[in-house]
């Protein structure tokens, strides 16, 4: 009989951490030119363990044009915040941030 009270508990718990998980705020990281995601590794850790759901993203920063960039990289990052239904998407980038956020706008 306990162990049936105990598979409800859990049960509970597991289907609460899923709708916290699932509303919990999404940070789209965005490196800047000639870097890549290792560059941003540092602040996603110290974001994940703030509890927010991370996306660094990898992106070909200097193989393609800006507009293919946007493409890649801010439509990747909001994808995968979609995806965790997100509650609210937010984007750090570095200094390709004016050229893909206004490509994407």
């Amino acid at each position: 009989m306990l162990n049936s009270k105990i598979k409800y508990v859990l049960l509970a718990f597991a289907i609460m951490m899923s709708d916290v998980a699932q509303s919990a705020e999404c940070v789209v990281l965005l490196h800047g030119l000639a870097r890549t995601a290792d560059s941003m590794t540092k602040l996603e850790n110290r974001l994940v363990s703030e509890g927010y759901v991370v996306t660094n993203v990898d992106y070909p920063s200097r193989k393609h044009s800006v507009e293919v960039l946007a493409d890649i990289a801010v439509e990747q990052g909001i994808g995968e915040c979609e995806k965790r239904e997100a509650s609210k998407i937010n984007l750090i980038t570095s200094n390709m941030q004016p050229i893909l956020r206004g490509v994407a706008a």
